[in-house]
């Protein structure tokens, strides 16, 4: 089995916003020409999985004092990242410096039930 591992931000989506980090779960839209990569391998039989580390959740609003984002925004992001991508099979969280974030709840990874 082949498999193909794509980074999601910047890679398959980019904001809505222009921001650097999503300002809510579906501020997000594909790049252009990324969803037809994806079914051009899934069509040649390719796992395809998306890598996300969720940078938001270990990053501080200095205004605040709390993450950037929360482990339900995270989770809602990825979901309709699934949508967009139907044929993604999964999204993959790489960051594993969450236990020592102050926001030790971002998901490890998601995968999509819809098939």
């Amino acid at each position: 089995m082949k498999i193909l591992f794509c980074d999601i931000d910047g890679t398959l989506t980019e904001t809505i916003s222009g921001h650097t980090f999503k300002q809510s779960p579906t501020d997000v839209k594909i790049i252009v020409g990324a969803d037809k990569a994806i079914a051009h391998f899934a069509d040649l039989g390719w796992l395809i999985v998306g890598v996300s580390n969720q940078g938001g959740c270990d990053t501080i609003n200095r205004d605040t004092g709390k993450p950037l984002k929360s482990f339900e925004d995270a989770i809602a992001e990825m979901q309709f990242t699934l949508k967009l991508f139907p044929r993604l099979k999964a999204i993959q969280n790489t960051n594993g410096n969450y236990s020592s974030s102050p926001s030790k709840e971002c998901p490890a990874n998601l995968s999509n039930t819809s098939r």
